[in-house]
Formats: structure tokens, C-alpha cells, sequence
């Protein structure tokens, strides 16, 4: 058991670089089980999050979703977007489903596994966020309400521009806890700066479209 223990103290040491043997080495091992017990509620919460979310495979494809998908597969085919394809969204979100279509090709449940697979990706950003206010429950319930809250919206809201707007969010706020405020802040802004454009919806704008 000892030596156990002096391994990880060694290898503490090795991570922080300045810490002996010391306060930051057994800081490292009295929250050992409390890191594991927050990873066993995340992954708990995923799961949860995957099987709500499943039945999004049989979506139908809504107007909205439905003209992305059109003038992503135009762009595939060499078609300019604003000139021989129009709607009067910014170009982030048609780049996108030109991705999508790309992926999974025309079919009718790639919307749902988008949908899914955006709504883990959300579900693992407001578990982290809501953990520090609300602790692991609080984050688990806050997390599972809010992919039931969106599941019963039903097709229309799924994959909308807005959607891929709140990772975004979530990641400046993200970088904002950072240790350096200098560095944190440009990366925030670099990340979330021009993304919201609101007009009467919240839009997707990547500046490198």
C-alpha cells in the first residue's frame, strides 16, 4: 500500500512540476474518488440522454431542415450558394449540411442522428457547467430536463442553426475558466464573438464562410 501511494505521489510531482511530496500530491488522492463519482454520474446521464433521444431517428424532415439539405447537396455539386442556390440564412449552417449529406447521404434519419449525436455533445457541456452551481445530481437532472424538453418539440426544432450556436457558448465559457484571463478572453471571443447574429432567430455565422 505504501509503495502504491509513493507512486502516485511521484507521479503527482511529475504533473505539477514544482509540488514535492506534498500539499498538491494528496490533494491529488483526496479527490480521487469524488473525480470518479462524477464521471460515473456523466456517463450515467448519457446514457439516459441516448436512449430518450433514440426514437429522433424516425424524424421526418422538416421545411427548414429540408431546404439545408437541398442547397448542401447543391454545394456538393460545385452550385454557389446565393446565386444559384438562395435562402436568406447566413452560409454556416448550409456548409454544415453539406457535411451531413456528405456523411450520410440523402436519407430521411440523418437529421435524428445528428440530432442525437449534437444533443450528447450539448448534454456533456451542461453537465460540467451545471456542476459547479448545482453539483452532480443537480447537473444530471438539469441536463436530462432539457433533452426532454427538446425531444418533445418534436422534428421542427431538430438541427436548427441555433443548435449548433450553444456549443460555442458553452466553450467560451469554458475558456473564460482558464487560468490565463488574457488568453482565456480571445480564445472566448475568437469562439463566440461573431457566432450569434440576431435578427428573429439566432444564427450560425463561421467567419471562415
Amino acid at each position: 500500500m505504501e509503495s502504491q501511494l509513493d507512486l502516485h505521489f511521484t507521479r503527482s510531482q511529475v504533473r505539477s512540476g514544482t509540488c514535492g511530496a506534498g500539499e498538491r500530491a494528496r490533494v491529488g488522492v483526496t479527490n480521487l474518488p469524488t473525480s470518479n463519482r462524477s464521471s460515473a454520474w456523466l456517463y450515467g446521464t448519457l446514457v439516459v440522454v441516448f436512449l430518450r433521444a433514440l426514437p429522433n431517428l424516425r424524424y421526418l424532415i422538416g421545411r427548414d431542415q429540408a431546404t439545408y439539405c437541398v442547397i448542401g447537396q447543391g454545394l456538393l455539386h460545385g452550385r454557389l450558394l446565393y446565386r444559384d442556390l438562395w435562402d436568406n440564412k447566413p452560409p454556416g449552417i448550409f456548409y454544415i449540411y453539406a457535411l451531413i449529406v456528405r456523411i450520410f447521404g440523402p436519407v430521411m434519419w440523418s437529421v435524428g442522428a445528428v440530432d442525437i449525436l449534437w444533443l450528447l455533445v450539448l448534454s456533456c457541456c451542461l453537465f460540467y457547467f451545471s456542476r459547479r452551481y448545482l453539483g452532480n445530481p443537480g447537473a444530471a437532472l438539469a441536463v436530462i430536463f432539457y433533452v426532454c424538453r427538446h425531444c418533445r418539440q418534436g422534428y421542427i426544432h431538430a438541427v436548427q442553426p441555433e443548435a449548433f450556436l450553444m456549443p460555442l457558448v458553452f466553450g467560451a465559457w469554458f475558456l473564460l475558466q482558464g487560468t490565463d484571463p488574457i488568453l482565456g478572453n480571445e480564445a472566448a471571443a475568437l469562439s463566440c464573438g461573431r457566432a450569434p447574429r440576431c435578427g428573429g432567430h439566432h444564427y450560425l455565422y463561421l467567419d471562415g464562410f
